[in-house]
């Protein structure tokens, strides 16, 4: 009988040291860039794998999809003004938010601008992020 209380002891312990033992999740700090044409735009500058990555989520408070294009404009270790190096982007979003999750959602690749995807010989570190010529088609 004591057996089996001090075995059932130490299995909670251990149960309660391992959970405070995990890390907390943490929910995304989203930044507002701006609202044009009744969608709301937002980015988050994380880290992945120790290298930068700009989440993007839009909040379409239309009742019907739109057609949202921008451009992405940074602030690296070379300077102000970088534009992505993917070029315009163009989205069609649904009423609500559509967004990037994390750095491992490829469902929507245009809501995850990773500094390791593009072809320069260096990889950029985002300090600051920006949406340039964004439209609204409804």
């Amino acid at each position: 009988m004591k057996t089996k209380l001090s075995l059932t002891g130490t299995m909670i312990m251990v149960w309660l040291l391992v959970q405070l033992s995990l890390p907390a999740k943490c929910e995304t700090a989203w930044k507002f860039s701006k609202s044009t044409d009744n969608v709301d735009l937002y980015y988050s500058i994380q880290k992945c794998d120790g290298n930068d990555v700009v989440l993007f989520k839009f909040v379409n408070h239309e009742k019907k999809n739109v057609k949202l294009s921008w451009t992405e404009v940074m602030k690296t270790q070379f300077g102000s003004g970088q534009k992505s190096f993917r070029g315009p982007q163009t989205l069609e979003i649904a009423p609500g938010v559509t967004m990037g999750k994390d750095c491992s959602d490829r469902s929507i690749p245009q809501c995850v601008l990773r500094s390791t995807d593009g072809l320069a010989p260096y990889i950029p570190v985002i300090s600051q992020f920006d949406f340039e010529n964004v439209t609204v088609v409804k």
